[in-house]
């Protein structure tokens, strides 16, 4: 016999049994663990569209591998990326931060002096 599942309990079962476990995703990520992992993996994507060189790794990024590699309360400069173009020198880099708090002319400046003279560009 067929039962209907919804949509939202069938991405928990999933992402349980990705992780090898009874549990659902909410019970596994916190909600901010679970935006850091949304918005790094996002940035992965837009960065390799417009033809950055981004480590599959960060591309199929899921919630298992993002506990793994960062924890359940990741430290905010673990997430930071550091991008190349594709083909071209070593002096087309892009650096992705993660702040810890709110977002001020002071955080951004702190950021723009840790941009090495390879890295021109950079997200906050």
């Amino acid at each position: 016999q067929l039962q209907a599942v919804p949509r939202a309990s069938r991405a928990a079962a999933g992402m349980a049994a990705a992780l090898g476990g009874g549990a659902s995703e909410s019970a596994v990520l916190s909600d901010k663990v679970s935006k850091l992992l949304r918005v790094r993996k996002t940035v992965a994507k837009m960065l390799h569209k417009r033809g950055y060189d981004v480590l599959d790794e960060d591309l199929e990024l899921d919630a298992a591998g993002f506990l793994r590699k960062f924890g359940a309360s990741p430290d905010m400069s673990a997430l930071e990326m550091t991008v190349g173009r594709k083909g071209k020198g070593s002096d087309d880099r892009m650096m992705v931060f993660f702040p810890e708090g709110d977002l001020s002319v002071a955080v951004a400046k702190k950021y723009a002096a840790r941009l090495p003279d390879t890295a021109r560009r950079g997200i906050i």
